[in-house]
């Protein structure tokens, strides 16, 4: 398949795409390769931003020293990249979870710290944020302390759960919403009615089974409907993935292809 390309024609002031290497396991033959370098260079034949994966063996953020970091942001200038954000997907229970939550906040807090230096580090139009998916039952003094966290350092935290608030945050630092198609989908939520307070997007789809490629046959996300909505939501950009998906490199082929085709003017 022919790689899609998005700036060939005439867009409205739409959110521009941007690729998560998140769900592209490393591996010698995968298209995106074994490192976060080489999976950087597979996102931009495809976009000029892309949100790291946090899970990545060469980019977690407690392991990862002040040089690391700076060849990370000199990689991302080097391949002409900017930063939408980092993904850090861990499971929702584990934010409630009496064991595990002490562990949870602490990744987040440095995933936070380095995402924050990964934009200064890379330039441009790159901004700090922090994709999570948090559990409907967690506090809302846990939920001020995520929010402060995020307005201490500057940075946005993006909350996944389609059953989370519908408001959070200034949008501009702390806890915000932030709308993932896929998982509202199957979690029986318009994603369209949760665009209007939402500060931060995603580009995904699920058919019947679960998480598939956008616009693929069964898939339920009403894509007009969609980008309707995220033309006048003001974002920057629109974050699609493979997560879930064994063929990422369809996914995010089709993914680009979808949107350009969606937030184009009519002729």
């Amino acid at each position: 398949m022919a790689r899609a390309r998005l700036y060939d024609a005439p867009v409205l002031h739409a959110p521009e795409i941007a690729v998560s290497i998140s769900g592209t396991r490393p591996g010698t033959d995968a298209p995106w390769g074994r490192t976060t370098g080489s999976a950087c260079r597979w996102a931009r034949s495809h976009s000029r931003c892309v949100a790291l994966d946090a899970s990545r063996q060469d980019l977690r953020a407690r392991e990862l020293g002040r040089s690391a970091r700076r060849d990370v942001g000199a990689m991302l200038r080097r391949t002409e990249l900017e930063l939408a954000g980092i993904d850090l997907w861990i499971p929702p229970e584990h934010y409630t979870d009496p064991d595990k939550s002490e562990r949870a906040m602490e990744t987040l807090q440095q995933t936070v710290v380095l995402a924050t230096e990964l934009a200064r580090l890379a330039g441009g139009r790159s901004r700090p944020m922090v994709s999570v998916t948090l559990p409907a039952g967690l506090p809302e003094s846990d939920r001020g302390v995520i929010n402060q966290l995020g307005e201490r350092h500057g940075a946005l935290i993006g909350d996944h759960a389609p059953d989370g608030p519908d408001s959070m945050g200034s949008g501009i630092a702390g806890l915000v919403v932030a709308v993932d198609p896929a998982s509202c989908i199957m979690g029986g939520v318009s994603p369209e009615q949760r665009v209007h307070r939402c500060g931060a997007l995603r580009l995904t789809d699920a058919n019947t089974n679960g998480r598939c490629i956008v616009g693929s046959s069964g898939g339920r996300l009403d894509l007009a409907g969609y980008a309707g909505a995220c033309l006048t939501s003001g974002q920057r950009w629109i974050i699609t993935d493979a997560w879930g998906i064994e063929d990422g490199e369809r996914a995010i082929d089709a993914a680009v292809s979808v949107w350009r085709d969606a937030v184009r003017l009519p002729m």
